[in-house]
């Protein structure tokens, strides 16, 4: 009886182990690795395709969550470089993160398919390769008025 409740303990805790791991509604860790890779190939393409001039495109962080059995959110952090306006031997550093919404099309024994619902980009950080010079001019009417 003494030795009872380390068993039941124990017990207990390989029975929840195994019930999150086997649910229904989990995501497979090979589905996840699949839907970071395939997302980070699609943003890569979309910032070559919408903006040639970028360089060091790279994807810093991706992760994925099964929200339900039918839909997974994706967040990721993205970032690159781009000539800046004013002069273009600097570089503009833009890093972004970003989340998308998937929807589950088709899952079969063979196949199983997302389709991206949305993707909102939450907080975009630009930093000069040099400090941003500002200059306030004033002309005689803004004297004026003040």
């Amino acid at each position: 009886m003494k030795n009872l409740g380390p068993f039941v303990i124990l017990l207990v805790m390989v029975m929840t182990w195994m019930n999150i791991h086997n649910a229904d509604n989990a995501l497979s860790y090979i589905s996840q690795a699949s839907l970071q890779s395939e997302f980070k190939n699609i943003v890569i393409k979309k910032i070559t395709d919408s903006r040639p001039e970028a360089r060091s495109i790279e994807v810093k962080n991706i992760w994925s969550e099964l929200v339900s059995p039918k839909s997974a959110q994706l967040y990721v952090t993205y970032q690159y470089d781009l000539p800046s306006q004013d002069s273009p031997s600097e570089w503009t550093h833009s890093e972004i993160q970003a989340t998308a919404k998937l929807i589950k099309d088709s899952d079969t024994a063979q196949t199983e398919s997302w389709r991206v619902e949305s993707f909102t980009p939450t907080k975009d950080i630009v930093a000069f390769s040099e400090g941003l010079k500002i200059t306030p001019q004033s002309t005689e009417s803004d004297n004026a008025t003040h």
